[in-house]
């Protein structure tokens, strides 16, 4: 013998997975995002590491997150020194800090 549903058993049970559903969905997307989130703040409180003597091309992309035309324009409008030995391009510790210090803005309050 079976048993047969009515249609408001049907429809409160559909409704019932619905809620349940919705609330695991729910909880995994918090708790990706919770990931996400704590990564995100993770990499943004990791201090750079100025604390080579001379720094590549490539590691001034990484230090600055700038792209390679933006570091381009740093080093033709005089903004950033640099060294070049054939191609490749390096920039002192001494030419790093100068370029930080002459971007520094004081803070301010308004009184």
């Amino acid at each position: 013998m079976t048993a047969e549903l009515s249609l408001n058993e049907t429809i409160v049970i559909m409704d019932t997975l619905d809620v349940i559903i919705n609330q695991l969905i729910e909880e995994k997307v918090k708790a990706q995002m919770g990931e996400y989130i704590a990564n995100q703040m993770l990499s943004v409180t990791e201090t750079p590491k100025f604390d080579k003597p001379l720094y590549t091309n490539k590691e001034m992309l990484e230090l600055l997150d700038v792209d390679p035309k933006t570091l381009k324009s740093y080093r033709d409008e005089g903004l950033l020194p640099f060294t070049m030995h054939g191609s490749k391009y390096f920039y002192s510790l001494a030419d790093v800090n100068k370029f930080l210090e002459a971007g520094h803005h004081d803070a301010y309050a308004l009184c």
